[in-house]
C-alpha cells in the first residue's frame, strides 16, 4: 500500500474516533449549560410530575447532582382550572435506585383549604392507576398547613408506597412538633382492586398522641364546629363507597367547644370546654347505626331555652327554677350515651342520682329512670318541633342526615348487619 494512501487512512480514522467524538462531547457540554436546554428540561421535568400528580407543577430551577440524584428548587404545585398555589416546596432531592425513588422534602407548604383537592387528585392519579413499577418514599422534615386558624405544623411526615399483587398500599408517619420518640401518628390508605369495582380504604391510629382536628375538616366540614382547639386521639377505620362512607371510629376528642358546637349553630346557648369519649361509633353508607360514649364539661353557662328543651325532648328531671335567668352557670355536665336505631338513651354522671347538669346548688337536670327516646329526640332537644315531624331547616338536615332513623313497623333484627370490618388486601 502506497504512503500516501496509508496517511490518509490514519488521518480518516483519527478524524473519526478522535476530532468528531471530541467535537460532539465539547458541543453537548456546552449546549447542557445554555439557557435553553435548561429551559427544556426543567419543562420536561414539570411536564412529567404533573401527568404523574395530576395538578399543575412549575419548577424554577433544578441541578442534576450526579446520575442519580437531582434537586428541584421551587416546586409549586396549582390548580389547573384556577391557577392558584396549592402547594409550594423550597426543594425536593430526588434520589433513584433501581426501581426506589427516595424524595426529600424541605419547607413544605400545604394551603389548608385546598387540602382535599390535593388528595382527591393524588387518589385519582396515583393510587387508581395502574402499576407504576416502582416503589416511592417521601420524607418532609416539616410540612405546615397555612390558611387556617390554627396553623397545623406537622413534623417528620414520611409516607411510602409500594405496589401489592391485589392493589396499592400507602403508609403515613406523622409527627406533631414536640412529640416524644414514641409511636408517631399512622395513617394506612390501600387501594384494593380485588373488589368489584374496586374500593380505597383508610386507616388512622394516632397511638398515645392527638391529632388536630381542623387538619380532617376539609374532608368532614362539620369537624370545624368542635372548635379550632379540638384534638382526636384514638383509630378510625373508613371504606369510601358509592353510596356513602361505611366506617367504624373509636377513642376521645378533647376540648370540644361547646360555644362552636351548638350555639354557634342552633337557637340556644351552651358555652365550656367538653372531653367526649367515643366507645364505639359505627356509620353505614354515611349514615350512623350505632354511637357510644360519654360527655363531661365544668364551669359552662347554658340557657333557660334549652334546660327546657332538654327536659321535654329528653324527659328529663328539671329542678324548679327560683328565678326567670335566660342564662344559667353550671359546674359540672356528665353524661353517658347509646344511639342507634332502636333509640337513644341518656344516663347521668354528675351525681349518684343520676344528675346531668349541676351547678353549687345541686342538680339542674337529671336522668333517675332513663328510657330509649326516638333518635329524633336530639333533633327536638335542638331544633323546637312538634311530635315526630321536624321543621324544615338547614340545621335539622344536617342532623337528620346522620342519624338513625326510626322504623315506623318494628322489623325481625335476626338479620342484622355484622360489624364492618376494615379494608385489607387479600396477601397472594
Amino acid at each position: 500500500m502506497r504512503l500516501m494512501t496509508r496517511r490518509m487512512i490514519c488521518r480518516g480514522v483519527f478524524v473519526t474516533l478522535c476530532v468528531v467524538p471530541t467535537l460532539l462531547v465539547g458541543a453537548a457540554a456546552l449546549v447542557v449549560h445554555t439557557p435553553v436546554y435548561a429551559r427544556f428540561r426543567r419543562a420536561s421535568w414539570e411536564s412529567t410530575l404533573a401527568a404523574r400528580l395530576g395538578v399543575g407543577v412549575t419548577i424554577a430551577r433544578l441541578d442534576q447532582v450526579d446520575g442519580r440524584r437531582l434537586i428541584l428548587y421551587r416546586l409549586r404545585l396549582t390548580d389547573p382550572e384556577r391557577g392558584q398555589d396549592v402547594a409550594i416546596i423550597r426543594s425536593a432531592e430526588l434520589t433513584r435506585e433501581g426501581t426506589h425513588w427516595d424524595v426529600e422534602l424541605n419547607q413544605c407548604q400545604v394551603l389548608a383549604a385546598r387540602l382535599d383537592w390535593l388528595t382527591r387528585r393524588f387518589h385519582d392519579h396515583i393510587l387508581e392507576t395502574a402499576d407504576l413499577g416502582m416503589t416511592l418514599r417521601v420524607h418532609a422534615a416539616n410540612l405546615v398547613l397555612t390558611g387556617s386558624e390554627p396553623v397545623v405544623c406537622l413534623a417528620d411526615v414520611t409516607c411510602q408506597m409500594h405496589d401489592d399483587p391485589g392493589g396499592r398500599e400507602v403508609l403515613v408517619a406523622v409527627r406533631m412538633p414536640g412529640q416524644s420518640d414514641d409511636e408517631p401518628i399512622r395513617l394506612r390508605v390501600v387501594r384494593n382492586r380485588q373488589l368489584d369495582p374496586p374500593a380505597t380504604g383508610w386507616e388512622l391510629h394516632t397511638g398515645a398522641a392527638s391529632l388536630p382536628c381542623v387538619v380532617v375538616s376539609r374532608w368532614l366540614p362539620g369537624a370545624m364546629r368542635l372548635g379550632p382547639e379540638c384534638m382526636f386521639g384514638g383509630s378510625i377505620w373508613a371504606e369510601r363507597t358509592m353510596v356513602g362512607w361505611n366506617a367504624d371510629l373509636h377513642g376521645r376528642l378533647q376540648d370540644v367547644d361547646l360555644d362552636h358546637l351548638v350555639t354557634g349553630s342552633f337557637p340556644h346557648k351552651l358555652s365550656g370546654m367538653a372531653q367526649v369519649q367515643i366507645a364505639d361509633c359505627s356509620i353505614l353508607r354515611g349514615r350512623i347505626t350505632e354511637v357510644k360514649g360519654r360527655i363531661e364539661a365544668a364551669h359552662g353557662v347554658i340557657s333557660a331555652s334549652l334546660l327546657n328543651a332538654a327536659a321535654k325532648a329528653l324527659q328529663l328531671q328539671r329542678r324548679a327554677a327560683s328565678d326567670v335567668a335566660m342564662l344559667v352557670r353550671y359546674e359540672k355536665l356528665a353524661l353517658e350515651f347509646a344511639l342507634d336505631e332502636k333509640g337513644l338513651t341518656v344516663r347521668g354522671l354528675a351525681d349518684a342520682r343520676g344528675g346531668i347538669l349541676q351547678d353549687a346548688a345541686g342538680a339542674l337536670l337529671s336522668a333517675r329512670d332513663p328510657q330509649p327516646l326516638s333518635p329524633l329526640a336530639l333533633v327536638r332537644l335542638l331544633v323546637p318541633d312538634s311530635r315526630l315531624n321536624v321543621p324544615a331547616t338547614k340545621e335539622t338536615a344536617q342532623l337528620v342526615r346522620v342519624l338513625p332513623l326510626p322504623e315506623i313497623v318494628p322489623t325481625d333484627t335476626t338479620n342484622a348487619r355484622i360489624p364492618y370490618a376494615s379494608l385489607r388486601l387479600h396477601r397472594r
